[in-house]
């Protein structure tokens, strides 16, 4: 019987197998062609597993496997079989009907699996994926494989798996045992390939890259600024490298305050300081002369100073500017800003301000007040009288200050030789209640209550009441105190129109902001002529007024 070269007939239709070294045995034919079949020495060797990977075969019968079931790499039969890290795709019928497998391990890297690639291997007894991502499969990649075997998959990704086509037709998808945890080596190189940090890190972790801030050299046109990594990084779910860039720019200035300190910490209101200004330019190119610096007060420009000479790259030049404080007491916040016109070109307009430096503007002197009387009644003006101590005390105009409800009203007085003041307030009509008085210096804005006062009264909400003639109603008046002294001796009396008897009852005292209920008897004898409703004027007072 004649010989057949399996080898040259196989490697006739798929020329491209010699990548990966694959050959057959030559077949040994027993002259009994019934029995001849079963005598192949039936393997495949091959040299490159991930090269047979990428083998996309026609069908079933144009892999060798079909026939020979046991493959070879580099001599060794395979029974676990692990797919190199880095293969991306599994081909059609890449492992079909091979029956010296007895477990798989496919690696993260593998985002498809093609037809039939493991249909017949029916001695499996694991199946190991690694993916976070399902991969997809196509037409019956698990035929006749025993679907009780187990399934490993990463245990966060199990619910994945189980709603997964065909890959949820495995009825044991359980975790990747944790005893071994998988690491991938995780690479952070320079713009130019130079390796700057590289290690193993675990799966499902974040790396983080711990060494120097990467740096690019400047040229003749640009500066380089380091501005992350690309690609971006991520979870591992393996290897990856990670290259620095950078953010390009023109050999320009950046002209920052890298000091700002005024002569004094506090003043005398209208008194000239002088603020000293160091500007560094932090740039790669000349901060030119006259570069503008101005001073400002709470977002407000005071005055401006140019500086003097060019400022070259990482040279400062110091800048001094005078500034009157102003006449208002108190904390007064200031800022320099360099380049604030931006008139100057420069790599950032971000960092051309200063920190904040408080000044404090001194009172010039302090003052007392005093009120003519505890208790006014209303329209009655108030006498107030005070004075000052301080270093210059005649002349002085000193601000007078009412407050009532949280109205704060303001008058100006001015001291003679000795520093008394003396001014006349009158309250507005309708002002009622509490009075916070004090003295200042004009623009202060102090509220603090130097001796309080009241002025007394009442307020009274009185209803309408509808009578039929000859009859009695009774009705109630609510009074409210409106200061904080009580009102004693209180009396209601009013002036009743002809036919018209009233009687109020008793209050006699109503404390301090307190509301009280009077109640009063009307009768009427007449009719109201007419549709308008008839007023009836009463006039409360009490002992205070």
């Amino acid at each position: 019987m004649q010989q057949f070269d399996l080898r040259n007939h196989f490697q006739q239709r798929h020329k491209h197998w010699k990548q990966c070294f694959l050959f057959l045995q030559q077949p040994d034919f027993h002259r009994d062609s019934q029995q001849r079949h079963k005598h192949w020495k039936q393997c495949v060797h091959i040299s490159d597993l991930g090269a047979w990977c990428k083998i996309a075969f026609s069908d079933y019968n144009a892999n060798p496997l079909y026939y020979a079931h046991n493959l070879y790499l580099n001599g060794t039969l395979i029974s676990d079989l692990v797919i190199p890290d880095g293969v991306t795709s599994i081909k059609s019928y890449a492992f079909y009907n091979c029956s010296s497998l007895t477990s798989i391990t496919i690696p993260n890297s593998v985002t498809s699996i093609g037809n039939y690639a493991f249909s017949g291997c029916s001695t499996l007894t694991s199946v190991t994926s690694k993916s976070y991502n399902p991969p997809a499969l196509g037409t019956s990649v698990f035929n006749k494989v025993d679907k009780s075997i187990p399934l490993y998959v990463p245990e966060e990704t199990i619910d994945l798996y189980k709603a997964a086509a065909q890959w949820k037709d495995f009825n044991n998808i359980i975790p990747i045992p944790s005893s071994t945890t998988e690491t991938f080596v995780i690479t952070f190189v320079n713009y130019d390939g130079t390796e700057l940090q590289s290690g193993s890190v675990e799966v499902g972790t974040m790396p983080e890259y711990n060494g120097d801030t990467p740096t690019k050299p400047d040229d003749a046109q640009y500066s380089y600024i380091f501005n992350g990594w690309t690609p971006k990084i991520a979870v591992v779910t393996g290897v990856a490298v990670y290259t620095a860039v950078y953010e390009k720019t023109g050999r320009l200035p950046d002209a920052v305050i890298s000091g700002f300190e005024a002569d004094v910490t506090e003043g005398d209101p209208n008194t000239a300081i002088t603020w000293t200004v160091l500007v560094k330019n932090s740039g790669n190119g000349v901060l030119p002369a006259h570069t503008q610096v101005v001073i400002m007060e709470d977002g407000r420009s005071l005055t401006s100073a140019y500086t003097v000479g060019a400022i070259e790259s990482q040279q400062s030049e110091e800048v001094q500017i005078e500034i009157t404080l102003p006449d208002k007491p108190g904390n007064h916040s200031y800022i320099a800003v360099v380049n604030a016109d931006k008139a100057v070109s420069e790599m950032s307009y971000n960092n051309n301000s200063s920190k904040t430096v408080t000044v404090r503007v001194k009172q010039p002197f302090s003052a007392n007040l005093y009120a003519d009387k505890a208790v006014y009644v209303a329209g009655e003006e108030m006498i107030l009288t005070g004075n000052i101590s301080g270093e210059v005390i005649a002349n002085q105009q000193v601000e007078v200050y009412a407050i009532n409800k949280g109205y704060r009203s303001s008058m100006t007085a001015v001291t003679d030789a000795d520093g008394h003041f003396s001014v006349t307030y009158r309250p507005m009509s309708g002002q009622f209640g509490h009075f916070s008085l004090g003295a200042c210096y004009p623009g202060s804005g102090k509220k603090e209550e130097m001796v309080g006062v009241e002025i007394a009264g009442l307020r009274a909400d009185y209803p309408q009441v509808q009578l039929v003639a000859g009859e009695n109603k009774n009705a109630v008046i609510e009074l409210k105190n409106l200061c904080q002294l009580p009102l004693t001796d209180v009396t209601i009396e009013a002036t009743a129109p002809a036919g018209v008897t009233l009687q109020f009852g008793n209050v006699n005292t109503v404390n301090g902001n307190e509301t009280v209920q009077v109640l009063f008897s009307i009768r009427c004898e007449t009719v109201t002529q007419g549709n308008e409703w008839q007023t009836v004027p009463f006039t409360v007072t009490s002992a205070e007024g």
